[in-house]
């Protein structure tokens, strides 16, 4: 139920040689219209600004609309197609109009049952440009640039041209070709080839690979939340190659050539409000993985990641996250389950107050990962205090508080899940980075840790945007 509305003498506003209703002819009146017991019959689906776009693809996403019975429907399905429009990443601008269907028939200010919807899109142009800054897996800074072909063939198909550099050496480049099907559960498929050069300054190696990944995505609606689902195929020759000549014998016994090919499965729900200091919603990830459809690696690969926020009084945040993954090789061979494939733990991300992969330290002083990890984590966010709000970064800062555990191993047996459980907690600031990294500068305070471990007493700062 919306305020009722009056018509002025301009009520309608000239566009070209047609006229529609807009928004700024609606005044507020004493009086409530029920917009649901308005009767509605739409007759006509326009478009106005279509070039390369072919009608019947851009059909798919208004067909609904005809299905509104009152007045209040025919709003919600027109919000819904602008949505579906925007994000075929077809169209720069979507905006929409709702005009009675016969203008003729309009008399002592009485509107017929009777209506036409035109959408009003800005197409993006045939070639684009794009250079832009991000983290990289080395929570390095990160310089991507790419030439982009929207709506190659008129129906949301997509070819992308992407290179990318860090300022620890890591390069990538791909070729990449997306093909959109939103009349089936807003999937799409996408192939591409790639390349990448990834130094690991944590365990003295570099991890050199070429392949191809064909995925297809799509999404399924349980009740009032939407799963998206990929699954991916991947095949891909790597090779580890030692850093120096000061790379432990224990790291150059993993390197070499190896090729991988396999299949991944990821299902994600995420309600949360925003991906940048969420205040409510629910995180959930799952990833299942199975190596050895050819190649050498062979292994199944589980991982789950959720959190969980929880609003409190004051603009405070209560947020608490779980993670948990298991690998099981099932080949004889070294390269069965490589050290480019195990889990690490320690760091920022994944668990405060330790180094870098700073869990299970071998002998050379480095860290080999492990088949089986678990971590958990309790946040406070608060805002600043009351301080000078001229500066917007303000808005943008919290103040964060936070204890941390986990464990990680070869294989956890009933007495060492919790037995070898590492802790910390610690306080500090955490900044904002727009909607796509923070920024966390922490005190940290490791409680137990095991013998081997390499523990940070003291401050840790760390940029990205996936955290425990």
């Amino acid at each position: 139920c919306l305020v009722g509305v009056e018509r002025k003498p301009d009520v309608f506003a000239n566009f070209g040689d047609r006229y529609f209703l807009t928004m700024e002819t609606i005044i507020p009146v004493e009086a409530t219209l029920d917009l649901e017991g308005v009767p509605v019959r739409v007759k006509n689906i326009n478009f106005d600004g279509l070039g390369r776009t072919k009608g019947d693809f851009v059909a798919e996403a208004v067909k609904e609309i005809f299905l509104a019975k009152n007045f209040g429907d025919l709003l919600q399905k027109v919000g819904n197609a602008q949505d579906k429009l925007s994000r075929l990443e077809t169209f720069r601008e979507v905006s929409a109009v709702v005009d009675v269907h016969n203008i003729s028939e309009i008399e002592d200010y009485k509107i017929g049952d009777d209506y036409d919807v035109t959408f009003i899109v800005k197409e993006f142009s045939r070639l684009a440009a794009s250079a832009k800054t991000q983290m990289g897996a080395q929570a390095d800074a990160q310089v991507k640039t790419g030439i982009r072909m929207p709506n190659v063939f008129g129906r949301g198909e997509k070819l992308e041209v992407e290179y990318s550099y860090s300022s620890g050496s890591e390069k990538n480049s791909e070729i990449s070709f997306l093909k959109p099907f939103p009349q089936y559960l807003d999937s799409s498929f996408k192939t591409s080839v790639f390349q990448t050069r990834s130094p690991n300054v944590h365990a003295k190696y570099m991890n050199k690979a070429i392949g191809s990944i064909m995925s297809f995505s799509c999404s399924t609606f349980l009740q009032l939340l939407t799963l998206h689902h990929k699954v991916e195929w991947e095949a891909t020759w790597r090779e580890i190659v030692p850093e120096n000549t000061l790379t432990p014998y224990s790291i150059r016994l993993e390197c070499g050539h190896a090729i991988k090919s396999a299949l991944r499965h990821t299902v994600t729900l995420d309600s949360r409000d925003r991906q940048v200091f969420p205040s409510k919603g629910t995180y959930i990830n799952f990833l299942q993985e199975l190596a050895g459809i050819g190649g050498d690696a062979k292994y199944h690969k589980l991982d789950f990641d959720l959190q969980y926020n929880y609003p409190l009084p004051l603009n405070m945040v209560f947020q608490t996250s779980f993670r948990v993954g298991k690998l099981t090789p099932f080949g004889t061979s070294e390269k069965s389950c490589g050290i480019a494939d195990r889990f690490f733990m320690g760091g920022p991300y994944s668990l405060r107050g330790f180094c870098m992969r700073g869990l299970k330290i071998g002998q050379d002083g480095l860290s080999l990962g492990g088949l089986e990890h678990w971590s958990a984590a309790a946040h406070l966010y608060t805002p600043l205090p009351s301080v000078n709000r001229k500066f917007p970064i303000i808005d943008s800062c919290r103040l964060h508080f936070f204890v941390n555990a986990g464990n990680l191993a070869d294989k956890f047996l009933a007495g060492n899940i919790f037995k070898d459980i590492r802790i910390a907690y610690g306080a500090g600031l955490a900044v904002g980075m727009g909607d796509f990294a923070r920024l966390e500068l922490n005190y940290c305070l490791p409680i137990r840790q095991l013998v081997g471990d390499k523990p940070v007493k003291g401050f840790q700062v760390g940029v990205g945007i996936h955290f425990l």
